[in-house]
């Protein structure tokens, strides 16, 4: 895909090829940099995925001679050398706070992290120090290319400098990289409309949506307990619901026995993609690049706490949504989060500002010294 706009062509001519992973929480940021950055003048080429750029990230270079190559940090265990010899930054799309964090646990500093509003319990540590090591995090720590990250100092300014301050490198927020409007969604298919029909015809601030995102898979328990959780609660509720390709399987079989007859007038279990972003969009509540811990510090969320054992208990579940939509939480967090996205706000062309004078700035760095790209 190429992308260009003549709209400041005459000030920026720089070429930038940008490698998302597969997935919507990956290609959709990469998407709406890619629009904000054409806006400005620049060239955007999207290309993916790691099976196809071993084979053709050689021709990419020859054909298109891109200035610098924005990659997915998700590329990271990806061999695509020939693409190496560009002058490139990573984007992370992870938040700051656990990139902070997490390279904090993984450098072996040996001293306490600053901030305690971000914490693992003990089941949570030993699945993240099993799944990530330092090398896997940040394979670009000694570069002196300012990292770019998916966020925004108004939520998280001292977990940018922290990580900044621990890499001794430049971070430069970019974010938030969300859809801008409906139209960036796509086109709504049948089951969409029927979905925003349907919620359309609830009270305001009743429905609670449940998502764990495209890549996480809830397990047979914990989906029984998120079903009697939501049950429990009776609220309005629409529950988005993945399964591992290959191993889809009707609702009847996977839902607790009678579940789906109990809530048909309270609820919609959607199996597939549900349209986050007109979900959300009217309210402009809609956090997706920011963790649970920093929500909760920022007060506009509430932690669903698991027992010890890491497992969702449905009392709990219900505890929570009936604090958020029938108790004074709710309202208290949607003026925090109003005041929040002003803030928001305020910042988006300084954080795109200075990820163009990074891209300006490589584009001349490749120019300067004439790299032969076709001997990659």
């Amino acid at each position: 895909m190429e992308a260009n706009s003549t709209e400041n062509a005459g000030n920026n001519s720089a070429r930038v090829l940008m490698l998302p992973m597969l997935g919507h929480g990956h290609t959709s940021p990469f998407l709406q940099l890619a629009k904000k950055l054409t806006e400005r003048g620049i060239h955007i080429y999207l290309c993916s995925t790691p099976i196809n750029l071993n084979s053709i990230s050689k021709k990419i270079t020859e054909s298109l001679k891109p200035d610098s190559v924005t990659y997915d940090k998700a590329f990271a265990r990806f061999s695509v050398s020939p693409l190496y010899t560009l002058p490139s930054v990573w984007l992370h799309n992870v938040s700051a706070a656990s990139l902070s964090y997490t390279f904090h646990l993984t450098s072996n500093s040996g001293t306490e992290y600053p901030f305690p509003a971000i914490y693992l319990r003990d089941f949570e540590l030993r699945r993240l120090l099993t799944a990530v090591g330092r090398n896997a995090l940040d394979p670009c720590e000694d570069s002196p290319i300012p990292l770019p990250v998916n966020t925004c100092r108004a939520m998280e300014g001292k977990y940018l400098d922290h990580h900044a301050s621990s890499m001794n490198l430049k971070v430069v927020p970019v974010g938030p990289l969300i859809p801008s409007s409906l139209n960036s969604t796509g086109e709504s298919g049948d089951d969409d409309i029927e979905l925003m029909n349907w919620l359309g015809q609830r009270s305001e601030h009743s429905p609670v949506f449940a998502s764990f995102g495209t890549m996480y898979f809830s397990s047979k328990e914990e989906i029984k307990e998120i079903a009697f959780g939501l049950e429990l609660s009776n609220v309005n509720f629409t529950w988005a619901l993945g399964s591992p390709k290959g191993e889809e399987r009707r609702l009847d079989e996977i839902l607790p026995e009678g579940f789906l007859e109990r809530v048909k007038d309270k609820g919609r279990v959607v199996q597939g993609w549900v349209p986050q972003a007109k979900i959300f969009r009217p309210f402009e509540y809609w956090w997706p690049f920011v963790p649970l811990w920093v929500l909760v510090e920022n007060g506009v969320a509430i932690e669903v706490v698991r027992d010890e054992n890491g497992r969702h208990q449905r009392e709990e579940i219900a505890k929570v949504i009936k604090e958020v939509v029938f108790g004074g939480a709710g309202e208290t967090m949607r003026q925090k989060i109003k005041d929040s996205r002003k803030k928001i706000k305020s910042e988006e062309k300084e954080n795109l500002d200075g990820l163009l004078t990074l891209i300006i700035q490589l584009s001349k760095k490749n120019s300067s010294h004439d790299i032969n790209i076709a001997r990659a």
